[in-house]
């Protein structure tokens, strides 16, 4: 354990059979053999990767169609920045949108009622942060110094979603609490004129901001 660690060589076994096993999946879906997934195929199957929040370089996610229809806004900032398809920071790019706790929204706002069966955020879980030689959070050794491990203090911790309805009345359609994960998927089958992300707390702090890489919707 200590080895492969120190080489990273379990994520990347990791990131790989994730990759394996979609294309796995793909095969058998179509009836076809793995080495049939090829062409027009790896594109699907880059998308899928993306979609399950794996990072390819130079491969942009592409957004659904209905938040592209859509008019997005937010409380604050330009949020066009959580529709390019790129999650997470790369090179002197942020690609990602502050957003004020407890006050500040993302939303999305439709023509016309829409059903909206799902909705997808990614969060910034600190992805940037020094390794093993100043926050011991890949650990071989335990030093007498080393800090607790926990969630990383940037990650939404709690969030909701709220649905537009056709009185003009905002209600909660969907609240998460002691979020664990970059990205998470929200399951809401509503229908409404607009739809609102407000996060509400993060792992480190209730006051503030978060930040967001990623809020789409879908039909």
């Amino acid at each position: 354990h200590a080895a492969l660690s120190s080489t990273r060589v379990m994520a990347t076994c990791a990131i790989v059979g994730q990759a394996v096993g979609e294309a796995a999946a793909m095969a058998t879906a179509a009836g076809c053999l793995p080495r049939d997934i090829r062409g027009e195929a790896i594109d699907e199957l880059q998308q899928r990767l993306l979609d399950a929040d794996c990072y390819l370089p130079w491969v942009k996610r592409k957004i659904p169609e209905l938040s592209l229809k859509a008019s997005l806004r937010a409380s604050e900032g330009d949020p066009e920045v959580l529709r390019n398809g790129i999650e997470r920071p790369v090179g002197g790019d942020g690609n990602g949108l502050n957003v004020a706790l407890g006050s500040g929204w993302v939303e999305y706002a439709f023509e016309e009622p829409t059903v909206v069966v799902a909705a997808r955020v990614v969060f910034d879980s600190n992805l940037n942060r020094c390794g093993t030689s100043c926050h011991h959070n890949i650990r071989n050794n335990y030093p007498l110094d080393a800090p607790a491990d926990g969630m990383p203090e940037s990650l939404v911790k709690e969030f909701r979603i709220e649905a537009l309805q056709a009185d003009g009345a905002w209600v909660i359609v969907a609240e998460v609490d002691n979020n664990r994960r970059r990205m998470v998927r929200v399951e809401l089958g509503v229908e409404s004129c607009a739809l609102r992300l407000i996060p509400m707390a993060t792992w480190g702090r209730t006051e503030g901001t978060a930040r967001l890489f990623a809020w789409d919707v879908c039909a």
